[in-house]
């Protein structure tokens, strides 16, 4: 098998599943940071948002290689928790925590979908290379947010 091949379908699958969980999470840091009052978070969740698009893109540019369609719509579970986010920015008297507690929630089930798929099966190196980033950098960003949340 070529190292750049998809063994069968079940992994196409899961990198589609990823694509929309990227999707998505791009799609909510982008109205995080326009909720967000504090310039310093609202410039770290563009960053993240201009990070989930770059994987975002290899994930989409592999696919597209290996001749299928890329997912570029969002999950309806995705558009759900953005409403959440802004219900929660309107109500809330701690604005910040609550959004900072709703993208960590985020972040976890992104790499949730992650780990998932690095455990399907048999990735070629090159997806298993883009997953793994993937998921070092949700960790990381996990991090970022439990630490503000915490300060």
């Amino acid at each position: 098998m070529p190292p750049d091949a998809l063994p069968d379908s079940s992994d196409v699958l899961e990198l589609q599943r990823v694509l929309i969980r990227y999707v998505d999470s791009q799609e909510g840091y982008h109205q995080a940071a326009e909720l967000m009052e504090r310039e310093d978070l609202a410039s770290a969740f563009r960053e993240v948002a201009a990070r989930r698009h770059a994987v975002g893109e290899r994930i989409a540019k592999l696919l597209e290689r290996k001749g299928e369609e890329a997912e570029s719509e969002g999950s309806v579970e995705g558009a759900i928790h953005r409403w959440w986010i802004r219900l929660r920015e309107k109500v809330a008297a701690e604005e910040l925590q609550a959004i900072l507690v709703e993208c960590i929630r985020g972040e976890k089930v992104l790499l949730e979908s992650l780990q998932k798929a690095l455990e399907s099966g048999e990735n070629s190196e090159e997806v298993t290379q883009i997953l793994h980033d993937a998921a070092t950098e949700v960790e990381m960003a996990i991090e970022h947010f439990e630490s503000a949340l915490d300060s």
